[in-house]
């Protein structure tokens, strides 16, 4: 009885042994797959991360392969870039430095020429005066040696500023040194030579006494000339109408003549014909007559009138002697009688040149 107890004991133990081995050879077992899927995951993991980390290292590669294309597509561009820049500088370079030769080549050529001409008109020119008159004689001489020597007109102001008097160099600049007609108002202006001023110089200029003849007479007719041309003056029937009209204005009031210069001043060409000089010295007449102050006063102001000038009486002291006015009319007779035998004759003298040069043309 015991001994069966003992060997059913020993069966269940073995039995519990045989049950406790395959147990543990399943959990062995269970152990081993879950160590090989363990295995198995990281070794995808790891193929995992390399295939990650190379198509990184691809990545990378192919950006710094395009990096390095653009790059160098930069630097071709840049080179490209600066070739050009370098050849544009070139040729402006060159352009530059063709253009400063032809500048000097110019400068050196128009310097050789401004001394030719200077050195052809040196021993025919005379040194402007002192004298502000002496500009019309010198600048009518002047351009007769343009003619002559056919001086171009770029030319012509450089050449003669050496001969030009210290009051009229005063006034040159590079603007007005470029042109000689420029250069020659600048100098008229600033010597003050107005029309007025030649009719002044044309009445009162007299013969120096070492001066010939033929310099006087040139000197007038420069002065003539001038005070025509300032005039606006072209034809004998305009050279008539200004010789009355001076005539008329010399026998004027200082009040009247003030009027008359007052609207002459507004002039293109500085005076009146004579239907307008007539017009406006008969309004002036009617409405101030011929007085400093006009007929129409202010309420309560007297009217004050100038004595009219006493007539010339003949006395024991005066007697068989002609009055001022009489003597102030012969005076201007005698100049205006001058004036209009000079103007004649220089119309004549023109029309004589123009007849011979005609024929000379047709021979």
């Amino acid at each position: 009885m015991e001994h069966k107890k003992w060997e059913a004991e020993q069966k269940r133990l073995d039995e519990e042994k045989k049950e406790e081995l395959r147990r543990w050879e399943v959990e062995q077992k269970w152990l081993m797959e879950e160590k090989d899927a363990e295995h198995k995951r990281i070794a995808e993991k790891v193929e995992a991360d390399r295939e990650l980390e190379r198509k990184r290292i691809d990545f990378e590669q192919q950006k710094a392969e395009q990096e390095h294309q653009r790059w160098i597509a930069e630097r071709d561009d840049r080179k490209r870039r600066e070739a050009e820049e370098q050849q544009r500088r070139d040729e402006d370079q060159r352009r530059q430095d063709e253009k400063e030769r032809r500048q000097a080549e110019r400068k050196d050529d128009n310097a050789a020429k401004a001394r030719k001409y200077g050195e052809a008109i040196r021993g025919s020119i005379i040194p402007m005066g002192a004298d502000p008159i002496e500009a019309v004689v010198f600048f009518r001489r002047v351009e007769q040696l343009f003619t002559d020597y056919a001086i171009p007109a770029g030319f012509q102001a450089k050449v003669i500023s050496p001969f030009l008097s210290t009051k009229a160099k005063a006034v040159l600049s590079p603007e007005v040194i470029a042109r000689y007609q420029d250069m020659k108002a600048a100098i008229l202006q600033e010597l003050k030579l107005s029309a007025n001023t030649y009719l002044e110089k044309l009445n009162t200029t007299s013969k120096a006494g070492d001066e010939t003849f033929v310099a006087y007479a040139s000197k007038l007719r420069g002065i003539l000339n001038y005070y025509l041309e300032s005039r606006n003056v072209s034809d004998f029937d305009t050279i008539c109408q200004l010789l009355v009209c001076d005539r008329i204005k010399s026998t004027l009031s200082e009040a009247c003549l003030k009027y008359i210069l007052s609207i002459e001043s507004s002039r293109d060409d500085g005076w009146l014909s004579i239907k307008e000089l007539t017009e406006s010295i008969e309004r002036f007449v009617a409405a101030k007559g011929d007085t400093y102050k006009p007929h129409a006063y202010a309420i309560g102001q007297t009217q004050q009138r100038k004595e009219p000038p006493k007539p010339f009486t003949e006395t024991a002291k005066n007697k068989g002697q002609p009055s001022v006015q009489k003597k102030q009319g012969l005076r201007a007779r005698r100049r205006q009688a001058w004036w209009l035998h000079q103007v004649s004759r220089s119309f004549v003298m023109n029309a004589d040149r123009q007849v011979i040069f005609e024929l000379n043309v047709r021979n």
